[in-house]
């Protein structure tokens, strides 16, 4: 337990604004650099997605003064509102990174947060890895302890715990004291919403939700800097965020151990365009039907196994998709689309005649999702999640066909290579630039530390000539 007084959200505050960049790991930084290059391939990529253009041109309809870039497009606008949009485009494909306690999606927000209000106050690299490693760290703390609960609750951590996140991030660049940090949080509180149940009938706002923890966290900020109060037992109180969302009457893996471990070690960057939960499942599947070659007149049925129960309702409700949220979070109409495409690429979820090829949905009905607790084994509170699973495909010919892991690719304990990093940053950011401006950003993003004006990165963000 922490030993500076005071609420949850005061001694939170107390330790982060302690974070600057001379105090952080040399393992910190560089892991900070990589959330930043995988979060911009998400951008880019997310750039494109039609759901996201609408949010886009909601936006471009009342632009504001030109504080910070919107990226892959030539407008400038208010920093909340760059932010928003840029969360949202970095959270619009399901392929951003994701906090293995269960903080949700932090890439999407720390980076465009962090970003847009550097631009506006002209502020240094090492200024934004520290303010990105607060959010990060932020986001941990709240997931180790309001995960699983609140997710089971049907809370979204993106839009939930991403609005104290994203006031951390914000709090970093616009030089916040811990008091005012503490308000902020507290102002947060009253932000904080978001439901799961994109996840049982599908609905593209769910990408908004990463843009609501934007906006939510500079808004708390810089209303706490004007001087605006909030409850400062937001997280313990008897109407505060624990309870509220999860139940929880302990606050202790909020505040204990600080500087002892740093959230973002604890990030996982995805492979597939897929809930964190189906990334496993997709890659045992691949892997059985190239070492077998399985066709899909061969399957029978296929039965997976989860390592979280609440995996059954995250993934498990959708067999027939109407959207591109809906493919995404269906793990039977994944595993199907994989067997009989032969890929799960991006571009086969925002197909809607994939959506509706009988084919497909024929086997994703053979799909049969279930919670191993032998996967589950003996976790302790707050210690990282995990997505594995085990995957059996019964063939026509009475074959038994399986494969199992207890974490999936890119989770810290089964993590990608830095090249493997940079590989899926080149493939995403191919959507929208030449080569040569990729390396360019990869670059720049490399000597992050350096960098003395911030500028010097989000002018690489807009269209090329």
């Amino acid at each position: 337990m922490s030993t500076v007084k005071g609420t949850v959200a005061q001694q939170l505050s107390e330790y982060l604004v302690s974070l600057d960049y001379r105090s952080l790991p040399a393992n910190v930084t560089a892991k900070v650099k990589e959330a930043v290059l995988d979060q911009l391939g998400c951008q880019f990529v997310g750039s494109t997605m039609s759901h996201c253009g609408i949010i886009y041109e909601f936006i471009k309809g009342f632009a504001g003064q030109p504080e910070a870039t919107v990226v892959n497009r030539h407008l400038k606008t208010w920093a909340h509102d760059a932010a928003f949009v840029n969360a949202i485009f970095g959270h619009g494909c399901e392929l951003d990174d994701h906090i293995d306690t269960g903080g949700g999606h932090p890439g999407a927000y720390s980076t465009a947060v962090s970003l847009a209000l550097a631009e506006k106050e002209r502020a240094n690299g090492q200024a934004v890895i520290a303010a990105i490693a607060a959010g990060y760290e932020a986001a941990w703390r709240l997931g180790r302890t309001l995960s699983p609960a609140s997710t089971a609750n049907g809370w979204h951590s993106q839009s939930t715990i991403g609005a104290f996140a994203s006031a951390a991030v914000a709090a970093r660049l616009l030089n916040l004291n811990a008091r005012q940090l503490a308000q902020a949080f507290a102002i947060a509180g009253s932000q904080a919403s978001g439901t799961k149940e994109y996840g049982r009938s599908g609905g593209e706002v769910k990408r908004m939700h990463s843009g609501l923890a934007a906006r939510a966290g500079i808004q708390s900020a810089m209303l706490a800097k004007a001087g605006l109060t909030g409850p400062l037992t937001i997280f313990e109180g008897k109407f505060g965020i624990l309870r509220l969302l999860a139940g929880q009457d302990d606050p202790t893996p909020v505040i204990e151990g600080f500087g002892e471990d740093f959230g973002i070690m604890h990030v996982e960057f995805k492979t597939r365009p897929v809930n964190i939960s189906i990334q496993s499942p997709v890659n045992l599947l691949s892997e059985l039907m190239q070492s077998h070659d399985i066709k899909a007149t061969d399957v029978e049925r296929i039965d997976v196994g989860c390592r979280r129960e609440h995996v059954l309702h995250d993934v498990g409700a959708i067999y027939e998709p109407e959207d591109t949220v809906g493919a995404q979070f269906s793990i039977q109409f994944s595993l199907a689309m994989g067997v009989v495409k032969r890929s799960n690429d991006l571009k086969l979820y925002t197909d809607p005649s994939v959506w509706r090829d009988p084919e497909v949905l024929g086997l994703a009905h053979r799909v049969y999702l279930h919670f191993d607790p032998r996967l589950a084994g003996n976790k302790r509170p707050g210690e990282g999640h995990g997505y594995g699973s085990h995957v059996k495909v019964t063939l026509t010919d009475g074959r038994v066909l399986e494969k199992e892991e207890e974490y999936q690719k890119g989770n810290p304990k089964k993590p990608l290579t830095p090249a493997e990093l940079t590989d899926k940053h080149r493939r995403l950011a191919s959507s929208v630039f030449s080569q040569e401006r990729i390396e360019k950003v990869i670059s720049t993003v490399g000597r992050l530390d350096e960098i003395e004006d911030i500028g010097e990165l989000t002018s690489l963000l807009i269209p090329e000539p």
